[in-house]
């Protein structure tokens, strides 16, 4: 099965060698958590969405937060590997979200699109609509620091 991840392009190289590892990044929960947002506790997981558009918006996050040029990242999940994937509670199905609890070893990863200067990913987004629902608190803070 093949999904995406958003990243900054700064991390790419580490990722490409040692894989996506939850929690090694203020991604994710660590960032919901540091900026306010409620979200039920769950082990720690790797973000993933199953569009390239939906990881090419995704990407300002990180681009922004890192200073850095966004990246989106192909993940290759084995069948016996994507039966672990969960809905991402946090965007509950919006943007194709989902999330594998644990880590995702680099041998399933490759390298989509790099260097997405955040104002791309900004436009993307704004065309699209992929971060759709704006009375979901979890998107309002999204679009307020990065929107």
């Amino acid at each position: 099965m093949r999904l995406y991840h958003a990243t900054a392009a700064s991390n790419v190289p580490l990722i490409l060698k040692a894989g996506l590892i939850p929690g090694k990044s203020p991604g994710g929960d660590s960032y919901a958590a540091k900026h306010g947002m409620k979200l039920p506790k769950r082990e720690p997981s790797v973000y993933l969405v199953k569009s390239k558009d939906a990881a090419k918006a995704f990407s300002m996050c990180p681009a922004k937060v890192n200073n850095s040029a966004g990246a989106v990242l192909a993940v290759n999940l084995p069948k016996d590997e994507a039966a672990r994937l969960r809905v991402d509670e946090a965007w509950q199905d919006q943007a194709g979200a989902l999330r594998y609890p644990g880590k995702i070893p680099a041998k399933y990863i490759s390298v989509a699109e790099n260097e997405i200067p955040v104002e791309e990913a900004k436009k993307l987004n704004d065309k699209k609509h992929i971060v759709a629902d704006v009375d979901d608190p979890f998107t309002q803070v999204f679009m307020s620091l990065f929107g």
